[in-house]
C-alpha cells in the first residue's frame, strides 16, 4: 500500500516538472450583490482575493525568487496581505514560539540581514541537518550540493527569506497541530478496526502530512481559514489578500474546498467561528502534504501567530457581531486565466528513486 502511494507521487512528480507551478487567483464577491444586480455590486468596492501558489520542497532559486517577489509586492501593495504557511506544529506553544521568532527578526535589522545572507550562502543549517531534511524529503543530498548555485531546499532558502522580508504577514494557524494529527489517526484506526482492517504499524513523521485522512483535514482547514479572513475583510470593506504557498499536490484540493464553500449559505457563519478559534491559537482540523509540504515545521523561525494579536483583537468583536447580524454570504470565483505559470526548473533526477520504486514505475 505504501509502495503504491510512492509510485503515484513519483509519476505525478514527473508530470509537475513539465507543468510547473500554475498560480491561481480566486476573488470574493457577495452573493447578495450578485442577486440584486450590477448597481449594488458597484456600491461595495472591496473584493478580497485568495492566491494559491503550488510549491515544491526543492526547486530552483529562480522559482523561489519569483515567489518572494510576488509576496513582497503584495505586502507592500496591501498591508492586510496574509501568507498562510504549510507545516504541522508540535503544539500550540510551538506555533506561538515560531511567530515570536518571526517578530524578533522583523524588529532587528541586523538579524534580518543575517537571515538573508545565510539563505543566499546556504548556511542556515549545518550539513548534517541538511542531510536529514533531504532524507525526510527523498532528495539526493549529494546531487543537491552539486547544484547549490541554482537549486535549493525551500526550508533553507525561501522560508528564511520570507521571515526576513515579510515576517509580520506570515501565519501558521491554518495547518494542524500534532495533537490533532494524533486524534485523527485514532479516529481512523477505530473506523478501520470496525471494518476488520488496521493502520500501518508505523508511519514516518515525514509522511504524516500525506496520510489520506490527515491530508484531507489539512487542505480543508487552510481553505476555510482563507475564506474566514476574506469574510472579515469584506465586512470591513477592505481589499485584503490571502496567499497560500502550499505543496503542489495540495493546491488542487485546496481550491476545490474554497469553491465548495460556495454551496453553503452558512459558510460565512462557520468561518467566523474558525476565525475566532485560530485567532486565539486554537486550531481545528484540515491538512495535506506533497513534495513541498513537510510533516513538521522546523524552528529557525516560523509562521504563525503574529497575526494572532491582530486577529485576536477583532476575534471577540466578530464573535459578538455574529450574534447580532448574519455575516455576508460570499462566493469565490476562480479567475478565467492563470495569474502566472512558473517552471520549478529542478531536474527530476534530484528526487531519490529506490530500486523497488523504479521497478514499480516500469510496470505501470
Amino acid at each position: 500500500m505504501s509502495f503504491m502511494r510512492t509510485r503515484l507521487l513519483r509519476s505525478a512528480y514527473d508530470e509537475l516538472v513539465v507543468v510547473g507551478s500554475r498560480w491561481t487567483r480566486l476573488r470574493a464577491v457577495s452573493v447578495d450583490a450578485i442577486e440584486v444586480g450590477p448597481p449594488h455590486v458597484q456600491s461595495h468596492l472591496a473584493h478580497p482575493i485568495i492566491t494559491v501558489i503550488p510549491m515544491l520542497h526543492v526547486a530552483s532559486i529562480k522559482f523561489y525568487d519569483r515567489v518572494l517577489e510576488y509576496i513582497d509586492h503584495a505586502v507592500k501593495r496591501n498591508r492586510d496581505t496574509l501568507v498562510l504557511l504549510e507545516g504541522i506544529c508540535d503544539s500550540e506553544a510551538a506555533e506561538k514560539q515560531q511567530m515570536q521568532e518571526y517578530q524578533e527578526i522583523m524588529q532587528n535589522a541586523a538579524l534580518r540581514q543575517t537571515m538573508l545572507a545565510k539563505a543566499d550562502d546556504n548556511t542556515l543549517y549545518s550539513p548534517e541537518v541538511m542531510k536529514e531534511i533531504c532524507q525526510e524529503m527523498g532528495v539526493r543530498y549529494d546531487l543537491l550540493q552539486s547544484m547549490e548555485s541554482t537549486v535549493r531546499l525551500q526550508e533553507c532558502y525561501l522560508k528564511p527569506k520570507l521571515a526576513a522580508m515579510c515576517g509580520l504577514n506570515l501565519r501558521n494557524h491554518a495547518d494542524l497541530h500534532m495533537h490533532e494529527v494524533q486524534r485523527l489517526l485514532e479516529e481512523e484506526s477505530a473506523r478501520l478496526q470496525a471494518l476488520g482492517e488496521c493502520l500501518p504499524s508505523s508511519i514516518a513523521v515525514s509522511q504524516l502530512g500525506t496520510f489520506p485522512v490527515i491530508r484531507k483535514h489539512r487542505e480543508r482547514k487552510v481553505a476555510q481559514v482563507a475564506r474566514v479572513h476574506c469574510t472579515r475583510w469584506f465586512e470591513q470593506e477592505a481589499d485584503g489578500e490571502v496567499i497560500i504557498p502550499w505543496g503542489y499536490f495540495h493546491t488542487e484540493a485546496i481550491i476545490h474546498y474554497i469553491l465548495e464553500g460556495n454551496k453553503s449559505t452558512s459558510a460565512a457563519g462557520d468561518a467566523v467561528g474558525v476565525d475566532v478559534a485560530s485567532s486565539t491559537g486554537a486550531s481545528d482540523s484540515a491538512d495535506a502534504a506533497s513534495p513541498s509540504g513537510e510533516a513538521s515545521t522546523r524552528s529557525f523561525i516560523a509562521p504563525g501567530e503574529l497575526g494572532t494579536k491582530e486577529v485576536a483583537a477583532g476575534g471577540g468583536v466578530d464573535a459578538a457581531m455574529a450574534t447580532k447580524h448574519a455575516p455576508p454570504r460570499l462566493m469565490f470565483v476562480e479567475a478565467d486565466e492563470l495569474l502566472a505559470k512558473v517552471p520549478f526548473s529542478v531536474p527530476k533526477e534530484l528526487i531519490e528513486r529506490e530500486p523497488h520504486d523504479a521497478g514499480i514505475s516500469k510496470r505501470s
